[in-house]
């Protein structure tokens, strides 16, 4: 394993050497000294080793007033809620229901009709298809899709899918001449056998 298992220190200076041609303020070297002191007193009392309960208990009641009053409301003072809870419930039953057969009337008075036209864009007419595209026509079928499709503009692409199949049908018709190869002794074997037969 070499040097890594061998074990090393590294000398440190001697506490009594101070460092000179530093400008610390006083206070700092003052907070420095005391953290230092209290840090060699830690270093040097026993390791404190923890005497609680290694698991948690829940014995007792260990809830707050207020976690308290809560469970007393719920428990105890339900008569006074349950009430308000019943009429949500039914009222959440009758929602989403019996509303398909309702007239505009039931649903949002006699007196809404709704803005007509003119309340809505007052005198605009619409701008004409010459003033939205002025003198534009449209493009061609050509235009937009190019030279119509046929065999010599399909033909570099027919060639990349041929050479592209060309090992696969070479490895077909391989494994056929193998397998026939294979065959043949044992076909003329069972044409001997009824030959005899």
């Amino acid at each position: 394993m070499g040097s890594f298992c061998t074990p090393s220190y590294t000398e440190l200076p001697d506490s009594n050497e101070t460092v000179s041609g530093t400008e610390i303020p006083s206070w700092v070297a003052a907070a420095g000294r005391t953290t230092f002191e209290r840090a060699a007193e830690l270093a040097n009392s026993p390791y404190p080793t923890y005497e609680g309960a290694r698991t948690a208990t829940f014995g007792g009641d260990r809830r707050t007033e207020e976690e308290r009053m809560g469970a007393d409301i719920l428990t105890k003072g339900a008569e006074s809620y349950m009430p308000y809870v019943n009429r949500a419930s039914e009222v959440a039953d009758t929602l989403g229901g019996g509303y398909d057969a309702m007239s505009q009337e039931e649903l949002l008075g006699s007196p809404f009709k709704g803005a007509s036209r003119e309340e809505l864009l007052g005198s605009y007419s619409g701008a004409s298809r010459e003033d939205l595209l002025g003198d534009y026509e449209g493009a061609t079928r050509e235009e937009l899709l190019g030279d119509p499709f046929n065999l010599d503009s399909a033909q570099p692409y027919m060639d990349i899918y041929q050479d592209a199949m060309n090992p696969a049908v070479r490895e077909i018709e391989e494994q056929t001449i193998r397998a026939q190869m294979k065959l043949e002794p044992e076909l003329l074997q069972v044409v001997e056998v009824l030959v005899h037969v």
